[in-house]
Parts: structure tokens; sequence; C-alpha cells
């Protein structure tokens, strides 16, 4: 009897599996039901209009802008060039022109267009009190970037107001990856990316051989005593100088 109670159980207990199971399956039948749209997701880029803000060749290799509280929006050129749009009178203006390095110079001595120029832009988080305009270029004489602020009002650059904040060595020699990104924390604290300043060989970037040291990363984002290759972290609104890496 107890055999014969405990295969009855056995018996019932699969019928209630299978009667559960059968909803289940039925329900997922076709098409599944798409998934719930999260609060954070992409809009659907139907929900955008290009428009045209800079009509054309009004930029030269454009890298960077920034957009103010009232519209204007400011813009770096690799060239050197910073410039001003009034959407109000949609015309763009020149501020300033950075002198700026725009080659590399091979072993060989054959010279060649860089990414070198003028790469880095942003304003002060307190822009509308103090008019700080902040810019990474690389130096037309030294091997070297700079990153310096200055004051900007309009479509005047307070020359006489430039304040270098940090310097770090480059090589010339071979391209490429400059870097230049910037960005700011609640803290007021400025972000900078800054590129590895290595050659490209399309693959391992670790190079030993004699003169290949603008192939080798070794010499830069791996070695902890270079700025190359890093994302720095600096007090420079402020007004202090010096840069670390971010913990």
């Amino acid at each position: 009897m107890q055999r014969t109670t405990l295969l009855l159980w056995r018996a019932t207990a699969a019928a209630v599996l299978a009667a559960a199971a059968t909803p289940l399956a039925l329900e997922f039948q076709g098409q599944p039901p798409a998934p719930a749209r999260s609060a954070h997701a992409r809009p659907d880029d139907n929900r955008f209009t290009p428009v045209a803000v800079i009509p054309p060749g009004e930029l030269d290799e454009p890298i960077a802008f920034e957009v103010l509280r009232d519209g204007k929006v400011y813009v770096i050129e690799r060239k050197g060039a910073l410039k001003v749009f009034d959407p109000a009178t949609k015309t763009t203006t020149i501020v300033a022109t950075i002198p700026v390095n725009t080659k590399y110079t091979s072993a060989a001595g054959v010279q060649r267009e860089a990414e070198e120029g003028l790469v880095g832009l942003t304003l002060d988080p307190n822009f509308e009190k103090n008019h700080w305009i902040y810019m990474l270029y690389a130096d037309p004489e030294v091997a070297k970037h700079v990153l310096a602020r200055w004051e900007v009002t309009g479509d005047t650059l307070a020359e006489d107001s430039k304040k270098v904040l940090l310097e770090y060595s480059v090589q010339r020699e071979a391209c490429c990856h400059t870097g230049g990104g910037m960005t700011w924390d609640a803290k007021g604290n400025l972000y900078l990316t800054v590129g590895n300043n290595t050659g490209n060989a399309q693959g391992a970037q670790t190079d030993e051989r004699p003169g290949r040291q603008p192939w080798d990363d070794q010499r830069g984002a791996a070695n902890t005593n270079d700025l190359r290759g890093k994302i720095l972290a600096g007090g420079v609104s402020a007004g202090v100088g010096g840069a670390h890496r971010p913990d």
C-alpha cells in the first residue's frame, strides 16, 4: 500500500508540474514582448533634428567646442585659431590665434602633418564670473605640450592674462595620439586626458630596439614617472598648478 501511494503521489506531482508548465510555453509563442524602456535609455534618433549652426567653410579642422549660457559657442581649430560663434548675428569671429606646432619630423628629416596643434579646450565652472578659458596646445618651438589659462570676454582674449598651469615633454618624430579632452568634477578639479604619444605599429606598443623609442609605450604610458598616456587631475580652478593621477 505504501508503494502504491508513493507512485500515485509521484504521478500527481508530475501532472501538476506539466499543467503549470503548459501556460508558460504558450505565453512565449510568437514574438517575445518588448523589454520595458529604462528611464535613462537613449532617446530614439527620430526625436532629433540636425541643425547646421556654423555654415560650411568657416571652420578649419575644428577640434573642440564649448557652449555658453547665452548660446555663444567657442571653437578651437588644430592650427591654432580660437573662434566664437554668435547666434544672435549668426557670425563666426576669430578671437585669437595661438602659436602652435603642427608638424612631425622623422629621424630621416622628412616632415609631415601631425595630430599636434591646439588640441584641448574647456571653460572654468565659474566662467560667468571669472571668464577663465583653458587650452592645451603644442609649443611651436620646444617639443612639449602646454596647458594654460586665459581670460576671455566675448571676442577678446586677454593675452597678458595667460597663466601656464602644466607642461610635459613629447616626441615629434612619429605620429600619433595627442589627447587633450578635458572635464571637471564637482569640487572644481580639472581632468585632462593625455595621449600616449606613441607611434602605431599595429601591434604591441613595446619596442626596445635602438632608435624605436617613439614606438615604445614603456617610456610613456607604462611609466608612472611620465604624464603621457594618463588621465590627470589638478586643482587649477583655484589657480593651483600641478597635476596628479586621480585615485
